[in-house]
C-alpha cells in the first residue's frame, strides 16, 4: 500500500457551497415521491459528487477520502424501501441495481459484503463506505442533489480541518485578486460541467464581475480588514481586487461612494447588481472555497510596526 500525502493545513471545505449558492440552488429541493424521481435524486447526486471529485487536488483527495471514483449500489423494492451503498474503490462512477431479500440485511447481516462479491455484485477492489437504509416510500421532497453535495463534502473537511492550522494570507492586492479569480475558475468549470450533464442551468448574475475592496479600520472585536463587494452583471465573471489600509468606510451603504468607486474602476455605480459586505478572513475565504474561521489575512505593516 501507497503512502498517501495529506496537507499540511486546512482544505476547501466550501467550494460547492459556494457553486450551489452562486446557482441559487442551496435552499432548493427536488421531488422524490415516486421510484423513477428517487432513483434519478440518487443517480444525479452521484454524479455531482463525481464532477467535484474530479476538480481536487490530489492532496485534497487524500484528505477527503475521494482519491478514487465512488459508485452507488441500490435495491429498492415495490413498497419504495431501499437500501443504497457509497462503494469505494470503483474504477468508474456509477448507480447499480442490486438484489437483497430484504433491505433490513443491509444493516443486519455482517457477511453482507462477501454475498454481494460472491454474487458478482461487489466489484474487485471495492468496499462499502457507507450503508443508508430507507423504510417504506418515499413521500415530499429531498434537498437539492449538489446540495447533498456539499453537505458531504463540507463534513468531510470539517472533520479533516479539525485540529489543523488556519491559511495565513498577506495582505497583497494582486496576490488576493489571483488567488480568488483562480477558485472562482474552478467554479465556472464545475458549472459548465454541472450544465453538460443537463444537472443545472446556470443564472445569468452567475456572469457576474466582482470589485472587491479590502480596508482597513476599527470592527466589533477590534481592529481588522474589512470588506465590501459590488457585483456587475456583465457576464465576464471578472475579479478585481484592492487595498486601502488607510481609507475608513461607512459600511453602511449598499453602493459605492465616488471614491470607492473610482479606486474600484467602477465606472457607473448604478450598475451594481450586488452587494455584500462584512469581514474581509471570512468573505475572502469563502471566495476561496474555505469555512469561515480558515483564513486569516495578516495586518498591514504600519499596523504591526507601531507594536500592536
Amino acid at each position: 500500500m501507497g503512502i498517501e500525502i495529506l496537507p499540511p493545513s486546512k482544505v476547501r471545505s466550501t467550494r460547492v457551497v459556494g457553486v450551489a449558492k452562486r446557482l441559487k440552488l442551496f435552499n432548493e429541493s427536488v421531488e422524490v415521491g415516486s421510484p423513477t424521481q428517487f432513483r434519478k435524486w440518487i443517480e444525479d447526486t452521484a454524479t455531482i459528487a463525481e464532477i467535484v471529485r474530479g476538480r481536487l487536488e490530489p492532496v485534497e483527495a487524500s484528505a477527503l477520502g475521494r482519491v478514487a471514483p465512488h459508485s452507488t449500489l441500490i435495491e429498492m423494492l415495490a413498497d419504495g424501501s431501499s437500501a443504497e451503498f457509497d462503494v469505494a474503490g470503483s474504477r468508474i462512477a456509477e448507480t447499480r441495481d442490486i438484489r437483497l431479500d430484504d433491505p433490513r440485511d443491509a444493516l443486519n447481516d455482517p457477511l453482507l459484503e462477501l454475498k454481494l462479491r460472491r454474487d458478482g455484485q461487489l466489484l474487485p477492489g471495492e468496499r462499502i463506505a457507507r450503508t443508508l437504509v430507507r423504510m417504506g416510500p418515499r413521500s415530499g421532497a429531498e434537498k437539492h442533489p449538489l446540495r447533498v453535495v456539499a453537505d458531504a463534502y463540507e463534513e468531510r473537511a470539517n472533520r479533516f480541518n479539525r485540529s489543523l492550522n488556519n491559511l495565513y494570507l498577506q495582505p497583497n492586492a494582486a496576490d488576493l485578486e489571483s488567488f480568488v479569480r483562480a477558485e472562482q475558475d474552478v467554479w465556472t468549470d464545475i458549472v459548465r460541467e454541472l450544465e453538460s450533464h443537463g444537472l443545472v442551468e446556470e443564472m445569468p448574475a452567475a456572469g457576474a464581475s466582482r470589485h472587491i475592496l479590502l480596508s482597513w479600520g476599527e470592527g466589533t472585536f477590534g481592529p481588522g480588514w474589512h470588506y465590501e463587494s459590488y457585483e456587475i452583471d456583465d457576464g465576464r465573471r471578472g475579479v478585481l481586487l484592492r487595498i486601502d489600509s488607510t481609507l475608513h468606510r461607512d459600511l453602511t451603504s449598499m453602493k459605492p461612494s465616488s471614491e470607492v468607486a473610482e479606486l474600484l474602476e467602477i465606472d457607473d455605480v448604478d450598475a451594481v447588481v450586488r452587494s455584500s459586505m462584512g469581514y474581509a478572513d471570512s468573505a475572502i475565504g469563502a471566495l476561496l472555497g474555505y469555512g469561515d474561521y480558515d483564513v486569516r489575512i495578516a495586518p498591514p505593516e504600519d499596523f504591526l510596526a507601531i507594536g500592536n
